[in-house]
């Protein structure tokens, strides 16, 4: 990844949503380092495929709103990363490992009172996944 592609991916973080006007309630945190995405890794037992960077969305406990913008946010970048040509996913169960261990909260720069939301790895795709037909997922009704 270029560090074009990571400036360009931040801004898209940049343009989220927040509910209130609160942007106060969310940070990110970018990791690139090889050696801080292996332990961040090991700690969410592989759930972040190996991905070149990381990006974690942290948000405030008792914010309302904070998850909610968390996954504005985590749509952001991957819509971005779709642009890019870059291959992304929505981490919910290695946020929620990060956020069982202490370790992970202190390596991550975690402020008193944040969570991590969500986890979004991004990178080059090892393959083009097939587009499903998406066209009939959900009930829509018109009233």
């Amino acid at each position: 990844m270029t560090s074009e592609q990571l400036q360009k991916l931040v801004a898209a973080f940049q343009a989220t949503p927040a509910g209130m006007g609160q942007f106060d309630v969310m940070e990110l945190k970018l990791v690139t380092s090889k050696a801080l995405r292996a332990e961040l890794e090991k700690l969410a037992d592989g759930a972040f495929y190996g991905a070149p960077a990381l990006f974690v969305v942290a948000t405030k406990t008792d914010s309302p709103f904070a998850d909610r913008d968390a996954s504005c946010a985590a749509e952001n970048l991957m819509i971005e990363a779709k642009e890019l040509g870059l291959g992304s996913v929505y981490i919910l169960g290695g946020a929620m490992a990060l956020n069982k261990s202490e370790k992970a909260q202190e390596l991550l720069h975690l402020k008193s009172g944040y969570n991590v939301s969500v986890v979004v790895p991004v990178g080059v795709p090892a393959e083009e996944p097939a587009t499903p037909d998406r066209t009939d997922r959900y009930q829509v009704e018109n009233l």
